[in-house]
């Protein structure tokens, strides 16, 4: 839910792409639509979980023409009513799904294939954050819509990210995001965004950069900090490839 010295102001122009501008002392974060040429291998998933009282929306990654990647537990979709859906609107129906990363992330298989762009898991393809990134992206998408959301978040190099987190550089498996002008972020997309009849809604984003997803963003820690911690894909690549049944680009 977002809070009362927060100014929200909606911008609608016929042909003209949505923005929401969130105004927070004095700093202006503006949220606009991505072309689905920007993140070509992004569908949308949405999930109801009645037990929960929940409903989120996440990106996955087409990892191949049949596979798509979520990092979201098997467990939750096993309580869940979701729908799978392109950045044109046309829901994908899976046919299969399995477990991997012990349990933290979910692929299915859909029996028509994705064209275009595939996710990629090319060691090359991610950025090794030597130097701080100012334009790195957070993409979502809201509950109503399969367009994708995206908004510019500056990222910290791995050393400065290190000695916020305590941890030692060469084993830091984070990336740091400087929230430092953007009070209560987390509220915006984890788990407190609004709250429709009996369900709070989420919109769970990803970290690109580069056009890269590069980082699982976290809820933890990041109100009472002037970072947000994200887990960093990199680390994970080889699990992943290892894992997938089909990997396009390694």
């Amino acid at each position: 839910m977002l809070m009362s010295n927060m100014v929200i102001v909606f911008g609608f122009l016929l042909c003209c792409p949505f923005f929401l501008m969130l105004v927070e002392q004095g700093q202006a974060v503006v949220i606009t639509d991505a072309m689905p040429s920007e993140y070509p291998y992004v569908v949308r998933f949405y999930l109801l979980i009645p037990i929960a009282h929940t409903e989120i929306t996440t990106p996955g990654l087409v990892v191949s023409s049949k596979f798509v990647l979520t990092f979201v537990s098997t467990a939750v979709f096993g309580f869940s009513n979701f729908t799978m859906t392109d950045q044109f609107g046309v829901v994908r129906t899976p046919v299969k799904n399995g477990t991997i990363l012990k349990g933290a992330a979910t692929y299915f298989k859909v029996c028509r294939k994705f064209g275009g762009a595939k996710y990629s898991l090319r060691e090359s393809d991610f950025n090794n954050l030597t130097t701080a990134v100012p334009d790195a992206q957070l993409i979502f998408f809201n509950k109503t819509s399969p367009v994708l959301r995206k908004m510019t978040i500056p990222v910290m190099n791995k050393t400065a990210c290190a000695t916020a987190k305590g941890v030692n550089p060469s084993t830091n498996s984070y990336i740091c995001m400087d929230t430092s002008g953007f009070t209560d972020l987390c509220s915006i997309f984890i788990f407190n965004g609004t709250i429709t009849m009996d369900y709070i809604t989420g919109w769970s984003p990803l970290l690109a950069i580069g056009g890269q997803v590069q980082g699982l963003p976290s809820d933890k820690g990041c109100n009472d900090t002037t970072y947000w911690s994200s887990g960093n894909l990199a680390v994970l690549r080889q699990n992943l490839t290892a894992e997938l049944p089909v990997v396009d680009i390694v």
